[in-house]
Formats: structure tokens, C-alpha cells, sequence
């Protein structure tokens, strides 16, 4: 439990920590260009801090329905070459 309420706290203080840089009123001035780029760094990194809490439903889902994400692109690219 303690290190549950640790990882919490972490994942709150990150989110604060980036609620802030949006806050700054820098971000903004030069046409949009610091702001895009933290939003593809902010989308990235809280993907990857993330990936503890997310990556073992998707492995249980993919377990439970028989088929992992590289088989359903493949079953999407059969499809495609059955309808041509």
C-alpha cells in the first residue's frame, strides 16, 4: 500500500509539475511552436509513466480474447486483400 500511495503522489506532483509549464504565459508568445512540442513530449512521457497501470489490462484483455495487436493487424490486411 505504501508503495501505491508513493506512485500516486508521484503521478500527482508530475501532473501539477505540467500544469504549470501550460500556465506560462512564455509558452504561447512565439507562434504556438513551445507549446506543440510539449504537448507531443507531455503525450509521450505520460504514456510512458503510465505503462505500469495500462500495459497489464491490455495484456489481460488480449489473453481473454485470444488475440494479441499484431494478429488483429494482420486479420485487418487479410480483409483488405479478400475485398480487392
Amino acid at each position: 500500500m505504501e508503495y501505491l500511495n508513493v506512485a500516486l503522489k508521484t503521478l500527482l506532483d508530475l501532473w501539477l509539475f505540467d500544469i504549470n509549464v501550460f500556465k506560462n504565459a512564455w509558452m504561447y508568445y512565439p507562434l504556438l511552436i513551445p507549446v506543440l512540442c510539449y504537448v507531443m513530449f507531455f503525450c509521450v512521457k505520460w504514456v510512458i509513466i503510465t505503462l505500469p497501470f495500462w500495459m497489464p489490462i491490455v495484456i489481460i484483455v488480449s489473453v481473454f480474447t485470444g488475440m494479441s495487436l499484431l494478429s488483429v493487424k494482420v486479420n485487418v490486411g487479410e480483409k483488405e486483400c479478400q475485398e480487392k
